[in-house]
């Protein structure tokens, strides 16, 4: 599988800044430099710092430029969001706070489709609803999507810089695995493409500063995680904002689908929905196993 652009973009920006034989910042001249892109310690999600470029003088770090980098079309802020991710966004009262934000939503939930017919990449599929992931965007363009309500500041410094990310997020390593206190809030903001950011300079020239930077709205979008039963996948192990209750009916012969809206991010698709999901459809003497590719068409779908 060829390798994602906002990844491409990320390594073009590193190799500039690596290419470069010497860099003028805030006046300082510096012909040491060595950028790369700063993991998580242990794995577990990214920091907001996509490229962290060490200014150097006989090999001791003088200064750094701490990039947070997004394509010109980027959509998400923040992907897959946790009890952690919640917690630092809104305080203590993050779960009931979640709650008002989905609880506006509940009509659209409610009338989503829960169990439909999807071809996905020229495969025909059965896709079972098992909740939805939260996330951040700065665009509103999905069906299940609220404005984030929180002063600008918090904004910028939360959902951009990372302030308030685990630890191993906020303090991440670099290639060889050393901790850099801090590597993981970025201090900058750049926007663009390879195509439009071809030298160091022209890179510099577009970094913002996110002490000055006022932020366009931000949204709370929610995305469906599903299983597909013939890909025999779910989308891993995320924590789900709303989840459904896969039950059935009195006589065993409905899947009855339940919404739940007060046990936010308590439970992953693929871990604790799935294994419901799979457990009902047994007492329907329904086997998923026996569908194909080939059958799927006749494969029927009114149990709801």
């Amino acid at each position: 599988m060829s390798e994602k652009e906002h990844v491409l973009f990320e390594k073009h920006i590193v190799n500039l800044f690596n290419d470069c034989e010497e860099l003028y910042w805030k006046g300082v001249r510096y012909d040491e430099i060595k950028a790369f892109k700063p993991r998580t310690n242990g794995g577990n999600g990214e920091c907001k710092t996509d490229i962290y470029v060490s200014l150097m003088a006989s090999g001791h770090e003088l200064e750094s430029i701490k990039i947070s980098a997004k394509l010109n079309n980027a959509d998400f802020l923040g992907n897959k969001l946790s009890i952690d991710d919640a917690k630092n966004l809104f305080g203590s009262s993050w779960s009931s706070t979640l709650q008002r934000y989905t609880n506006s939503l509940s009509p659209m939930f409610l009338e989503s489709e829960v169990l439909t017919k999807k071809t996905y990449r020229g495969v025909k599929d059965v896709y079972f609803l098992l909740g939805w992931k939260l996330e951040i965007s700065n665009k509103n363009n999905r069906s299940l999507v609220v404005q984030l309500n929180l002063p600008k500041r918090d904004i910028v410094n939360k959902v951009y810089r990372g302030f308030g990310q685990p630890t191993n997020r906020l303090n991440a390593v670099d290639p060889e695995k050393n901790i850099i206190i801090n590597s993981g809030i970025a201090d900058y903001l750049l926007e663009g493409s390879r195509t439009d950011l071809t030298t160091v300079e022209t890179v510099i020239n577009k970094l913002e500063s996110f002490l000055e930077y006022d932020p366009p709205p931000v949204y709370l979008i929610f995305t469906a995680n599903n299983y597909r039963v013939i890909a025999k996948k779910a989308d891993g192990p995320r924590t789900l904002a709303v989840s459904i209750d896969w039950q059935t009916n009195d006589e065993d012969t409905k899947l009855v689908p339940i919404i739940v809206f007060n046990n936010p991010l308590a439970k992953t698709g693929q871990n604790d929905v799935l294994p419901v999901l799979k457990s009902s459809l047994e007492k329907l003497n329904i086997d998923l196993e026996a569908i194909t590719s080939e059958t799927v068409d006749s494969f029927s779908i009114d149990w709801l």
